[in-house]
């Protein structure tokens, strides 16, 4: 199974995620739940976002190899942050903490700045749908240039095979 990224080339140069990802039939879905930063014991890790952050995506990595994955399997990952400002402070640290985790693979990916997150202190959470199978793989990219989003060099499409 392979995910195939969808980027139109009407649309900007996603940086560090995709516009879509597409996963050929014959998977399983995973549909992980948003993780926050709390280790083993269900304590929070950390009072700010880069270090919840970090613990959020081993969660996330604990669930995706114990059904037998990597972040290859990743479609779609979403961020729910509780202050857009430390978010920014911190993405320096938060984008190589993210590109540790994500290697080479770009799922589609959604921010979401809310009031409060249900679990007390957390001020970030991370939910992840991912498609298994036999044979996963990240999406068609090259890097190039400096800089972008979730501290991630800037992507540039390789020309598809074939239009979708």
């Amino acid at each position: 199974m392979r995910n195939k990224v969808i980027n139109p080339q009407e649309m900007v140069v996603p940086k560090g995620f995709a516009h879509g990802v597409m996963s050929e039939p014959g998977g399983s879905l995973l549909c992980i739940a948003a993780q926050t930063g709390t280790d083993g014991t269900g304590k929070l890790v950390g009072d700010d976002l880069a270090t919840q952050f970090r613990t959020a995506l081993k969660n996330v990595s604990s669930v995706l190899r114990m059904a037998g994955g990597t972040a290859d399997n990743i479609l779609r990952l979403t961020i729910y942050l509780t202050d857009k400002a430390e978010y920014i402070r911190q993405l320096d640290q938060v984008g190589k903490d993210y590109r540790t985790f994500m290697g080479k693979a770009f799922p589609a990916m959604t921010i979401v700045v809310v009031k409060e997150l249900l679990e007390a202190g957390a001020k970030v959470a991370v939910e992840v749908t991912a498609v298994m199978g036999d044979k996963p793989g990240a999406g068609e990219f090259q890097h190039h240039g400096q800089g972008g989003h979730m501290g991630d060099a800037g992507l540039k499409r390789r020309p598809p095979p074939g239009r979708i």
